[in-house]
């Protein structure tokens, strides 16, 4: 994957400036960089564009982080790695446009699995949020302008569901339900703007009863 997306970062700057040379400057002071602090970062100016390139070395002279630049703001998909021995694996990508999260974020466990998948909009979690262990769903939901909003749900490790809770604008807002590893549900409640309004727990019918209706 890595290498797939440093190819397309290559080719849209070689498309972008007709395969000149590239020339290095000094990084732009950080202040005017909207929301993206660019100290620690070695730009590399694209001839006859306005994009540019930001690299980050780490202390051991490892790539760090790396992404391009328009106007001097972060545009497209930036990536971050790890460093020491796992170093130059994906830790994270992040999509700006003009300076702010906008897009799809990817998060990776060191042995490349997707551990959390996200979206922004205006630097806010907005839509669908989701976080993996080994390539298995533990949560999702859905965000709205920076607030859970949705059903937020939470697995077992064996993919069944652990519990469901409606959220409305970030507080518990109709019904959480809780079950065990037989599927079954152990706890109900029902909330109204964050606050519990009734519920409680629900002794499930043993397995060996329900398998003889």
């Amino acid at each position: 994957m890595r290498q797939f997306l440093l190819f397309t970062l290559f080719l849209s700057i070689i498309l972008s400036c007709g395969g000149s040379a590239s020339t290095e400057t000094a990084a732009p002071d950080p202040g005017t960089q909207g929301s993206g602090d660019l100290s620690g970062f070695k730009i590399i100016d694209v001839p006859g564009s306005n994009l540019q390139r930001a690299e980050k070395i780490d202390n051991e002279n490892n790539l760090a982080e790396e992404g391009n630049l328009s106007d001097g703001k972060r545009e497209g998909a930036w990536v971050t790695y790890y460093n020491g021995r796992d170093q130059g694996k994906i830790k994270k990508i992040t999509n700006y446009y003009n300076d702010v999260k906008n897009g799809i974020q990817l998060t990776f466990a060191k042995n490349g699995t997707i551990e959390t998948k996200s979206r922004f909009i205006n630097n806010k979690l907005n839509g669908e949020y989701a976080k993996y262990k080994s390539s298995r769903m533990l949560e999702s939901t859905n965000y709205l302008d920076g607030k859970i909003d949705g059903v937020y749900k939470t697995f077992y490790t064996n993919g069944k569901i652990q519990q469901e809770a409606e959220f409305k604008n970030g507080q518990k807002h109709g019904t959480s339900t809780y079950y065990n590893e037989a599927e079954q549900v152990t706890m109900k409640y029902e909330y109204k703007d964050g606050k519990q309004v009734s519920g409680g727990k629900v002794d499930p019918v043993p397995v060996e009863e329900e398998e003889k209706k």
